[in-house]
């Protein structure tokens, strides 16, 4: 019930409405790269957010692409998750939920709390939602940044214009010496 047979699958490939339908595609039609990720402005700064010299939330632009590089952890620091250059890679023991409308999409394991949402709305990337990453809980509202959950670091309001990254954040633990392979 609800399965597309293949060769129904193989016509939409050949043709996807995205290509047809240029208003409904995730681009941008500027030449900068402008992102709102929780309250917080990124203009042309591609590594959005790294806590420990690592990358949880990079875009880079890729001609009117964007591409999208996010880390997906668990609140137990079990990598469960990555998009990468815009393919997603997971863990298919958890259950995912993903949701596709023109320019919205929005990822949940609700079991793992966690969630990204991503829109492009007159070329700008809006993104909101709930990572975590070191044991650290990344919570992302439409209008603040909170890094280790209400009570950690709060950002609102901050610009950050032609920088390599945005958000660099030290837990003092060592790169890479405590993220568990599941």
């Amino acid at each position: 019930m609800g399965e597309y047979n293949k060769s129904y699958l193989r016509k939409l490939k050949k043709a996807p409405h995205n290509l047809t339908m240029a208003k409904d595609a995730f681009n941008i039609q500027t030449k900068d790269i402008i992102v709102s990720l929780a309250g917080n402005w990124y203009i042309n700064t591609p590594d959005i957010l790294r806590i420990d010299e690592f990358d949880i939330i990079s875009i880079h632009k890729e001609d009117i692409y964007p591409a999208f590089y996010v880390n997906f952890f668990d609140e137990y620091d079990n990598w469960i998750a990555i998009i990468y250059d815009n393919e997603w890679f997971i863990d298919t023991r958890d259950i995912w939920d993903i949701e596709y409308k023109p320019r919205h999409l929005i990822i949940r394991c609700k079991p793992r709390k966690i969630s990204l949402e991503v829109e492009i709305k007159e070329n700008i990337i809006f993104m909101r939602g709930d990572l975590y990453f070191n044991g650290f809980k990344i919570e992302m509202t439409k209008d603040d940044l909170f890094l280790g959950g209400k009570s950690g670091i709060q950002l609102h309001g901050a610009t950050f214009r032609d920088n390599r990254v945005g958000v660099n954040i030290s837990t003092g633990l060592l790169p890479f010496t405590h993220i568990k392979y599941r």
